[in-house]
């Protein structure tokens, strides 16, 4: 709006005042614009509080809808250093014994040691290193004269063969490095073979690698290893010196666990023959070979050597065993979940010894915590939405929403949805009253938490049903697998027409044909834009006829959820169409006021014109009249 003067010097009269208070009475329209366009903003902000209520409300709706949210499972082992277990709301209430005789193990192999991991090459021609995993595909590795050790295992890695390469460093005092291949799977049927290897690398015999001497040793002959290694064990036979002196006078004694133990000192004497030795406190001999070769300086007490044996085998590939409930049997991983339905045993030690005691059973203080979570959600958005309907008698006041017809018929859709026995249901629980829910006089709901937990305990299935959506058949041919919300509840008919698999409202004329079994397990769909779509079915049936009725029930969740989706929707929801109805009201009355506001600075110049004409006039009629009172003073 223009802000203009009048200067009232002539006159004495303040024109800009009087502009101004003229300019209030021109600005009334707007003012009554703008507070509609304020009621319209009280209603957007009202309808936006409300969709965020009901949206908490469906977050809550949406954890009871189904029966994997709903039957909520708690499971727990006897002994969890044996293993631990976990159920979904597929499993059935109950205890079984599982005893771990063996744990399942990935097949693991080693090369022989090597010098080094980045320098010496592993092969000395070009060939390949080709590999597989189980009944995998073979996998082949180029190499040639510079494939390192690191090389290789990066080339294996990254072909991604099913197993991992990994480099071994066991401190040995010569060739340390070994090449690991680990299958990423565990399970017999998951065993690594080679079938062809160009490299130097031994991945399949068993070896008794070269003997080394402590470089602190007096004694400064050679020392020799042989023989043929027919133990199992990767380990490091260690020699020490117990009586000094010359080849064939000086003795020692064994270790075959890096001197952790020992066998009896003087058991064997120095020679130049290849001798077989073993700790005889611990193994039979397993063919390994000494032999010494004289130098200079003759053994001293202390003076040590090292043989490492090694087998190509680290682990083998190996299944699971364990009986559940005397019933034996063998699984690939450590990790089951096909042996009692809905639960997952998660193997962590054997014992033949210790049965474990598994026991599953109903979460009904998770459950009775979710449902009073979601009556509480409800109460919230149902009170929100009756104080737009209060009227204060006292201050003369309401809600913003007072009288909306939308709001209205969105409160009473969600009571009936509260109130209503669930269609197709039958048994002791149909209606949420029926277990301790109760609506009160003020619209809210209430929970008798005695009467909840005593309809839990005594049908924990039937109580979910009042919350979920639910199928059940009437044919034993016939099997429900699942429905989604496009699916209308109601009860359907069944028959095979021809080769065709048709459905229909129960009792009605119109026949659908459902498409195509979906898979080789003969799973068949609704037809699309039926009140039939996203059922989900499965029959081996192949002969015409019928095959009964299949009945899907919504309980109160499955129901509020639908509902509220359609409510809430940010593209097509009710409240979004009524949220865009008043921001397009509010952006027209934005365009009116200003368009008002153009007008009214129009108005505003053209006063401010009038009187300042009206003041120069009058400025001149000072003047004249200055004049002629001079000319009469001088006429006298």
């Amino acid at each position: 709006m223009a802000t203009s003067t009048v200067s009232g010097l002539a006159s004495g009269i303040n024109w800009t005042d009087i502009i101004s208070q003229l300019m209030e009475i021109e600005r009334r329209p707007i003012t009554l614009l703008e507070s509609r366009k304020s009621d319209y903003q009280e209603k957007l902000s009202a309808w936006q509080t409300i969709n965020t209520r009901l949206l908490s409300l469906k977050s809550e709706a949406d954890s009871l809808k189904t029966a994997s949210d709903f039957l909520a499972k708690t499971a727990s082992s006897s002994d969890e250093d044996i293993l631990t277990v976990s159920a979904t709301s597929s499993a059935v209430a109950g205890s079984y014994s599982v005893t771990v005789n063996r744990l399942a193990q990935s097949h693991k192999i080693g090369s022989q040691g090597w010098e080094d991991e980045d320098s010496t090459a592993v092969a000395s021609s070009s060939g390949t290193f080709t590999f597989s995993v189980g009944s995998g595909d073979s996998v082949e590795i180029s190499v040639d004269s510079t494939t390192t050790l690191l090389d290789l295992r990066d080339a294996i890695n990254g072909a991604d063969g099913g197993l991992t390469a990994t480099i071994l460093n066991d401190g040995s005092a010569t060739n340390p490095y070994r090449l690991v291949l680990t299958a990423d799977e565990s399970g017999e049927e998951n065993a690594i073979t080679i079938s062809n290897n160009d490299t130097s690398l031994n991945f399949s015999t068993k070896s008794i690698e070269t003997a080394a001497a402590d470089s602190d040793n007096t004694f400064d002959g050679t020392v020799t290893s042989s023989g043929t290694y027919t133990g199992t064990e990767n380990k490091t036979y260690l020699i020490e010196i117990t009586t000094g002196g010359a080849l064939g006078a000086a003795k020692f004694k064994v270790s075959e666990d890096g001197g952790v133990t020992w066998g009896a000192a003087d058991a064997y004497t120095t020679s130049a023959t290849a001798t077989s030795i073993f700790d005889e406190l611990h193994s039979t001999d397993q063919g390994v070979d000494v032999a010494f070769g004289a130098g200079t300086q003759d053994f001293a007490v202390g003076d040590r050597f090292t043989i490492d044996v090694f087998n190509p085998t680290l682990q083998a590939a190996q299944d699971a065993s364990l009986e559940v409930d005397n019933i034996s049997m063998t699984k690939s991983s450590n990790t089951i979940t096909d042996v009692i339905e809905g639960m997952t045993l998660n193997l962590l030690s054997a014992d033949s010894s210790s049965p474990v005691s598994v026991t599953v059973s109903n979460d009904t203080s998770t459950v009775m915590s979710n449902i009073s979570d979601f009556v509480e959600a409800y109460n919230s958005a149902l009170s929100l939405i009756d104080e737009q309907f209060q009227y204060d008698s006292d201050n003369d006041t309401s809600g913003p929403l007072n009288g909306d017809a939308t709001l209205r018929n969105i409160q009473q859709q969600l009571r009936s949805i509260i109130s209503t026995s669930i269609d197709g249901l039958t048994g002791d629980y149909v209606v949420l009253s029926q277990i301790g829910i109760k609506t009160g006089s003020d619209g809210q709901l209430a929970i008798d938490e005695s009467d909840l937990s005593d309809a839990l305990s005594d049908d924990f299935v039937g109580v979910s049903r009042i919350f979920v959506g639910h199928g059940s058949t009437s044919h034993g041919s016939v099997s429900y697998l699942s429905h989604t919300d496009d699916t209308e509840a109601g009860t359907y008919d069944i028959r095979i027409s021809g080769n065709t698999l048709q459905f229909r409202v129960s009792g009605g004329d119109t026949w659908y044909d459902a498409p195509e079994a979906v898979d080789s397990s003969d799973v068949f769909t609704g037809p699309e834009d039926s009140p039939m779509e996203g059922l989900r079915i499965q029959t081996a049936a192949s002969t015409p006829g019928d095959y009964g009725t299949v009945t899907i029930t919504r309980g109160v969740a499955a129901q509020l959820s639908r509902q509220l989706d359609y409510l809430t929707d940010s593209y097509t929801g009710t409240i979004h169409y009524q949220e865009k109805g008043i921001e397009d009201h509010m952006d027209y009355l934005d365009d009116r006021i200003a368009d008002l506001e153009v007008r009214m600075d129009q108005i505003e110049a053209r006063y401010t014109r009038q009187f300042s004409v009206l003041e120069a006039l009058l400025g001149r009629m000072q003047s004249q009249s200055d004049w002629l009172t001079n000319q009469v003073v001088r006429l006298r």
